[in-house]
């Protein structure tokens, strides 16, 4: 039912400038005129449950494309110091056992197996974690919810980076719990609009990203006025996407039933989910970990192949912090034999998480995965 597609961030379609005024490329200055026709729409629209209109302010608009840029700079800069930490840390323990991880890490994929790319850490939209999070797994997008803006500036804000909005900080936290911790109602407002418009303008593709990357509030957002996604979509009669929600809506259910099923054991129940859908696998929950980390967590050697065999993807599907199934492995009681069934389907023994530790970081510091698996 999923798939992974790279979104482009546009303005609405609808908007239509014909005038081209100023000097430069004309296609530029009709973007230009797009965003601010577009901003002041949603001043008049949905996005505004005010008497008074906020009225439109240029100088409001804030550069959506340089704070991004800023901030991507800011993250590069930290994670070479991080990488440098990391090196340092490595190259002087004791603790390491040399030996078992030269072992693990030399396990082979079949012969004929597919290889893949060596990179980090990806989410479901193909984006790199370590250059669009810092080291507590925050986006622009999670700083920019927990600032004050004009309605109308967030969303379009949230229109060029929409693939941001499902992911999570190293405290579970996505950018709708930013605005709800900070009180910042008209953030929230905002936010959840922009949810309900994706299923009215029957963008599917973003919709699967969501319910993949386990954005809790899918179907049980609402607008200002109370109403949820199934009123809203029947107000504009959109009769294929409720029957899209109702599909939506019975994934996550098989999505939380195949993890309990996991914690339990209970590997036919297991078998039965994913064959029947495979991107359940890959579907993560709402601390941000998919089938395959929670297997690895309980050391259960049977379901752990089963998915495999059901989604190979998974084996380099990271968790809100760039972490594979390979850096919770390294901190098993089976990290030997869990290593490398991992590295024979395709784990990716370089891959960084978003503070910019390989697996192997994992055998010698073992605690954090650890208190993870108590969460679960």
């Amino acid at each position: 039912m999923m798939s992974n597609v790279n979104h482009k961030h546009e303005v609405d379609a609808e908007v239509h400038v014909d005038a081209v005024s100023g000097g430069g490329d004309p296609r530029n200055a009709s973007r230009l005129a797009q965003i601010k026709a577009y901003s002041r729409s949603l001043s008049h629209s949905s996005m505004s449950t005010r008497t008074d209109v906020e009225p439109y302010d240029e100088d409001e608009e804030e550069d959506f494309e340089t704070l991004s840029n800023d901030y991507k700079k800011t993250v590069r800069e930290e994670k070479v110091k991080l990488q440098q930490h990391f090196d340092r840390q490595m190259s002087t323990t004791e603790a390491m056992n040399v030996r078992l991880v030269d072992a693990i890490q030399e396990s082979q994929p079949p012969l004929g197996s597919d290889q893949p790319p060596i990179m980090n850490g990806e989410n479901s939209s193909g984006y790199d974690l370590t250059e669009i999070k810092d080291e507590n797994g925050q986006t622009v997008l999670h700083q920019l919810a927990a600032k004050h803006h004009q309605r109308s500036v967030f969303y379009k804000m949230l229109s060029e980076a929409e693939y941001l909005i499902p992911e999570r900080d190293a405290k579970y936290r996505t950018i709708r719990d930013i605005t709800v911790e900070n009180g910042i109602k008209d953030n929230l407002q905002v936010v959840d609009q922009y949810i309900l418009d994706t299923f009215v303008k029957e963008n599917k593709t973003l919709v699967r990203t969501l319910a993949l990357e386990g954005y809790n509030n899918l179907l049980t957002v609402v607008d200002a006025d109370g109403h949820d996604v199934i009123a809203t979509l029947k107000r504009y009669n959109k009769i294929s996407m409720q029957e899209f929600v109702q599909d939506l809506a019975q994934f996550q259910k098989n999505r939380d039933e195949l993890h309990t099923f996991i914690r339990h054991g209970y590997a036919e129940g297991v078998c039965n989910l994913v064959d029947t859908d495979s991107e359940l696998v890959i579907a993560k929950s709402e601390q941000g970990r998919h089938a395959l980390h929670i297997s690895v967590l309980f050391a259960n050697l049977d379901i752990i192949n089963a998915l495999i065999d059901a989604n190979p993807q998974a084996v380099n599907t990271p968790d809100n912090l760039g972490r594979t199934p390979l850096h919770y492995a390294m901190a098993s009681s089976l990290v030997e034999e869990i290593g490398r069934v991992l590295i024979r389907a395709g784990a990716n023994r370089a891959l960084r998480d978003v503070r910019m530790r390989t697996p192997s970081y994992y055998f010698v510091y073992k605690q954090e995965i650890r208190d993870i698996k108590e969460e679960e």
